[in-house]
């Protein structure tokens, strides 16, 4: 029997090769903050670490701050660039 025929084990499937996430992002947050999070992870029917990192990534790109999978250029309040 070759490896693409033998039957997998229990569990999910492996993540193809450079796809899973493997990096932890830890903040500390008011019960209030968590509150409000859980609330609108809610109402948007996810679970709240998905809201979590979908709000981020969506911040960044509404920013301009990752741009064709690269950071771009940090810049001020006044879109001065910095670095």
């Amino acid at each position: 029997m070759s490896a693409s025929e033998r039957k997998r084990g229990p569990g999910r499937p492996a993540f193809e090769e450079g796809t899973a996430r493997t990096i932890v992002f830890t903040l500390k947050l008011s019960d209030a903050e968590r509150a409000m999070i859980r609330a609108a992870a809610e109402r948007a029917g996810k679970p709240v670490t998905q809201w979590a990192r979908e709000a981020l990534l969506s911040a960044t790109a509404s920013d301009g701050l990752y741009r064709d999978g690269e950071p771009s250029p940090r810049r001020t309040r006044h879109g001065d660039s910095v670095g």
